[in-house]
């Protein structure tokens, strides 16, 4: 397994005890084949996403000195982040490039946390992205189902640039109903916080989701009676 293509490869315990939760609620709830494997598909990328590592609000830095004239200190950081030559005119392009060293002069440490070059405007890209595999295939993942909180502040520019990675294809009639998942963000797996561990389990993680949503299910049913 690697991040320029992810192979998953689960264990066959974990895969019957998924399948044993989508007959469970087709028996019953009696649900239909289609609604348990988009209530797999969505246990599975909520457990991706809650897995996923939240980047830092802001870069590493460090104070190195100060100006001449004393208004400003002298800060240091790694950043491929470069200063557009006309102010406004940032593209997609002044993210690209190897990691550097960059000084940024300001008074203190509160301008300083303002600066594009130190701000971590795509945080939490890793983790919407399995959500939004979801959202693609319309499960209605929300924040509130994935953990709280997975991005910047302007959440539609986030969900925007996490579409461009995933895919989703729901096959639902035939003999062979199935849905394919693809995430083709390139450090989706190393922003896992167990590694490719964390992948492996992700089934079972998915089992005990869907049970969990079966059983609550059901007791609101045995409730309404």
């Amino acid at each position: 397994m690697s991040d320029d293509g992810i192979v998953l490869k689960w264990p066959s315990e974990d895969v019957r005890a998924l399948r044993a939760q989508m007959e469970r609620g087709r028996r019953e709830l009696g649900i239909s084949i289609p609604t348990s494997l988009r209530w797999a598909a969505k246990a599975f990328l909520q457990s991706m996403a809650k897995s996923t590592k939240i980047a830092p609000k802001y870069r590493a830095y460090k104070e190195i000195g100060i100006t001449r004239t004393k208004r400003n200190k002298v800060y240091e950081i790694d950043t491929k982040y470069q200063t557009p030559r006309r102010k406004g005119k940032s593209t997609r392009a002044s993210w690209q490039g190897p990691w550097r060293k960059q000084l940024i002069y300001a008074p203190n440490e509160s301008s300083l946390k303002r600066r594009p070059a130190v701000m971590i405007a795509m945080r939490g890209l890793a983790a919407q992205a399995w959500l939004e595999c979801g959202a693609r295939g319309r499960m209605k993942i929300t924040k509130a189902e994935a953990g709280g909180s997975r991005g910047a502040k302007n959440k539609r520019i986030m969900r925007k640039a996490a579409r461009r990675w995933v895919e989703f294809r729901a096959y639902m009639r035939g003999p062979n109903p199935r849905i394919e998942i693809g995430n083709n963000l390139r450090y989706a797996v190393s922003a896992l916080t167990g590694g490719e561990a964390t992948v492996e389990s992700a089934m079972s993680r998915a089992a005990a989701g869907m049970a969990h949503r079966i059983t609550e299910t059901i007791k609101r049913k045995m409730g309404a009676r």
